[in-house]
């Protein structure tokens, strides 16, 4: 007892030497402390207001601090979730699933064969679900794992039976039409896998998007509408358009392998109308058709380049020289008329009846333009007559 009076005799003898009362700077540091542990204690934040004071100084222990980092860290983590979730790869583990999906969205399927009794098979199978490099890789591939010794391993060694000599980890790349790009066997890393993965979708074009497979389709079904109504030329220029993006989705094979059969059927239905022109038949309504091909298929060198040639010949011979001129006037005024450029149309018309009124192509002019101005008259009433 003695020893601490005297301790307290002490401190207060050195404080009246400096001019104040020794417990006053405690007194004021206890009670920032106070202050200090009740904020912390209000806000519920434990170890977290320990960083943030090292990290932001004195002040990081007010409540107003602490409620905007809080505040900035819940508007931030929803989107950080959502970039982790979008990154995460589905591992299938039946084949037919998983190669109608990276055949209907042009994907590559990456089929993995592992087994549970060896390191390196075990290594890759947690990189499927740990590596960051890997998850990236889920924009364009779909994976597939197997258990060498499952059944599904033997039903996809019947259907590829390359590649595998019995060493695992044993990796197989297939296109999206099904046919087996590259086998490769062992893991070293997520690094050569992923450059291998981004070789070969550099070569196939990018994959399709979901809207992107529905529009497609879409597309494809009305040309297959107007295919079966005869309207070949526009079926051929709209599915063109679809079958030049790049890319191996089963809409878009599709697309190809359908102009491709639209592309023969107009090269067939070319040489009829060039037979017909040389045998003086139909010679107005087979100059139009192959106007209509020359015209709207302008970006195919083939068909658009033949129906030109075979115009041209018969536009120098007399017997045939009107009616393909006015075939190609009549369908630059439809053209112009789509374009909505009224004038290069109007000029087009007169140009085919100062021609021939008497023609086929000039009497439908003629009619055209009679409902034209009817329809003008019409709505010029309907706009004056009061309501």
């Amino acid at each position: 007892m003695w020893g601490k009076d005297f301790d307290v005799a002490r401190r207060s003898s050195v404080a009246s030497l400096l001019g104040r009362t020794a417990e006053e700077p405690m007194r004021q540091r206890s009670s920032k402390r106070r202050r200090a542990a009740r904020n912390f204690r209000r806000l519920r934040i434990g170890w977290v207001s320990i960083i943030l004071r090292t990290y932001l100084g004195r002040h990081a222990h007010r409540p107003v601090v602490l409620r905007c980092i809080l505040a900035i860290g819940l508007m931030t983590a929803p989107r950080l979730t959502c970039t982790a979730m979008a990154e995460e790869v589905v591992l299938h583990t039946v084949l037919e699933p998983a190669i109608a999906e990276a055949g209907g969205a042009g994907k590559l399927l990456l089929a993995i064969a592992v087994s549970p009794t060896c390191g390196p098979c075990m290594a890759l199978k947690r990189a499927t679900s740990e590596s960051a490099e890997f998850r990236g890789l889920s924009r364009d591939v779909v994976v597939l794992l197997m258990d060498v010794t499952g059944t599904e391993f033997t039903q996809f060694r019947e259907a590829y039976p390359q590649g595998y000599t019995g060493s695992v980890p044993v990796m197989y790349l297939i296109n999206p039409d099904r046919s087996l790009r590259q086998v490769a066997v062992g893991f070293t890393g997520v690094a050569p896998l992923a450059r291998l993965v981004r070789d070969a979708r550099a070569q196939l074009g990018p994959p399709l998007s979901p809207q992107g497979i529905v529009d497609t389709t879409a597309v494809l079904q009305r040309v297959r509408d107007q295919s079966r109504e005869g309207h070949l030329v526009p079926a051929l220029a709209s599915i063109t358009e679809i079958a030049a993006r790049q890319g191996a989705a089963d809409v878009l094979r599709e697309a190809r392998s359908y102009q491709a059969q639209l592309s023969k059927e107009l090269n067939r239905r070319i040489t009829v109308l060039a037979g017909n022109l040389s045998r003086g038949r139909r010679i107005y309504e087979s100059s139009f058709r192959l106007a209509e091909i020359d015209a709207y298929l302008s970006n195919q060198p083939l068909l658009g380049g033949q129906a030109r040639q075979v115009l041209q010949d018969y536009q120098s011979k007399p017997a045939t020289r009107a009616a393909v001129i006015q075939a190609r006037l009549l369908v630059r005024a439809r053209v112009a008329q789509a374009q909505n450029d009224v004038d290069r149309a109007k000029a087009s018309y007169r140009a085919i009846l100062q021609l021939d009124r008497a023609s086929p192509i000039g009497k439908y002019v003629v009619a055209k333009l009679a409902q034209s101005r009817r329809s003008s008259q019409e709505r010029q009433v309907a706009t004056e007559s009061p309501n």
